[in-house]
């Protein structure tokens, strides 16, 4: 599914991250696929009114939640320790 692949692509595409030297770039990339996600959601979801709005503010919910799971992960850097390497390089958890 095209539009769920752009929902993706947009979710990591915000100008506010860190390290980024080049925001300009950024916002017109997310411009881009915005426009680019509704598109899609007009073409293969005509019948669902609203579904549009409903998909930005679900957005919203992620990167709160995303910031939440950082915010926890980092509280437990330094508590846990994984058998595994890759597990603390997946969740950030390494010293």
């Amino acid at each position: 599914m095209l539009h769920s692949y752009i929902f993706q692509r947009n979710e990591v595409v915000f100008s506010d991250r860190g390290g980024l030297t080049n925001r300009e770039k950024v916002n017109k990339l997310q411009e881009i696929l915005i426009q680019a996600l509704q598109n899609q959601i007009d073409i293969n979801h005509r019948s669902e009114s609203g579904l549009f709005p409903k998909v930005l503010m679900m957005v919203s919910n992620l990167r709160e939640l995303n910031g939440e799971q950082r915010r926890m992960l980092n509280n437990l850097k330094g508590q846990i320790e994984f058998s595994e390497g890759l597990l603390a390089e997946i969740f950030d958890l390494a010293d």
